[in-house]
């Protein structure tokens, strides 16, 4: 399965359309075939069927991890990105990750920021013992993916047994997997300065809701539930009014400090606007975002509280129409004393309050 020089450029560069192109073309050509194979093709159909509904919904990230997961026969893909503070986990397919930040060892995350020539063996081998570790793999390929001739991250795939690995065929496909990532994570870098609040740092509203169509999309695809949280700050606009706007803004960035370090680097913590910040909880189901959300509720500095609303997504629910549930649960919770948390089922009854 030699993937020709014009193909792959081709390929490439159609974006979108090509991506999905090429992960038909490429699951299709290394699929099942024979009797001793068939035993394989209920699943491969699954993985096929993932790979290209992702890249249809636009998530060319989570596309190019099943892709590279079926066409290597691996149990796991992670895409991990390049950042100051080592590797972190971006989208993934398969066995998650057990942790989605890596250090990576002393002076190796340097010689990544140089010219990728000529150090290419020293530092897979180097970047693949963290990688095995937070994937619980026995064996992992990696994948660098390049901008340039500069790294920003690999594409990772990870087999839950001793394998020999991709073949030559198969590695030629997860090399131009990796190229497509690598235009995805520069695509994201760009986006990432008009998507974040300057302020705290923090997703923005547009943010918060592109990433809200993106799990809901992983959700219905993988079947898990989905928790989303509106959350104002109580006492805020006296703070404001009495302390003046730098102490309000003081006190905006130290809350953001303060919420995110009780989050996973799935969660989003986002500032939806004024002092009314929206949370996401890939994932987790209403009790478990309760624990979550009550954590940061008593982690609120500077004296300050804050009423919460949350409730979690049912499958094929519109978006704003589930933000409009977490915002009724939000002034339940203000006019019941403020400083709580309510939780919204999905039918919008049985309303239930903590704090």
């Amino acid at each position: 399965m030699a993937v020709g020089r014009p193909l792959a450029v081709t390929l490439l560069v159609v974006g979108l359309a090509g991506l999905t192109a090429i992960m038909i073309w490429a699951l299709d050509r290394s699929g099942p075939r024979g009797a001793r194979e068939r035993r394989d093709a209920e699943s491969w159909v699954g993985v096929r069927q993932a790979a290209v509904s992702a890249a249809r919904d636009g998530e060319q990230g989570a596309a190019v991890c099943e892709a590279a997961r079926g066409i290597a026969r691996a149990d796991s893909a992670q895409l991990w990105e390049l950042e100051d503070s080592g590797l972190v986990a971006g989208e993934t397919a398969g066995t998650p990750p057990r942790e989605r930040h890596l250090r990576l060892p002393e002076g190796v995350r340097a010689e990544l920021d140089e010219d990728w020539a000529g150090q290419a063996g020293g530092l897979l081998a180097a970047v693949e013992g963290p990688v095995l570790a937070a994937t619980g793999a026995l064996r992992v390929h990696l994948e660098p993916m390049l901008l340039g001739g500069r790294c920003v991250g690999f594409l990772a795939v990870g087999w839950d047994a001793y394998v020999t690995g991709p073949g030559d065929d198969a590695r030629s496909v997860l090399a131009l997997l990796a190229a497509h990532a690598a235009l995805v994570v520069e695509r994201g870098e760009l986006a990432r300065s008009a998507l974040t609040d300057a302020l705290t740092g923090l997703p923005n509203r547009r943010a918060f809701e592109d990433e809200l169509r993106r799990e809901m999309a992983r959700a219905t695809r993988l079947r898990l539930p989905l928790t989303v949280a509106l959350i104002d700050l109580d006492g805020f606009k006296q703070l404001n009014d009495n302390a003046g706007h730098a102490a309000g803004d003081a006190a905006l960035r130290a809350t953001a400090g303060a919420w995110g370090h009780g989050l996973r680097s799935m969660d989003v913590l986002a500032r939806y606007g004024g002092d009314e910040f929206a949370v996401l909880l890939p994932g987790c189901t209403l009790p478990e975002a309760h624990e979550v959300l009550d954590r940061m509720r008593l982690s609120t500095p500077l004296g300050l509280g804050c009423s919460i609303g949350v409730t979690s997504w049912h499958d094929g629910e519109p978006g704003d129409e589930l933000i409009a549930r977490a915002d009724t649960a939000l002034y339940a919770s203000k006019r019941s004393g403020r400083n709580r948390t309510t939780a919204l089922e999905p039918d919008g009854e049985a309303a239930l309050r903590f704090g």
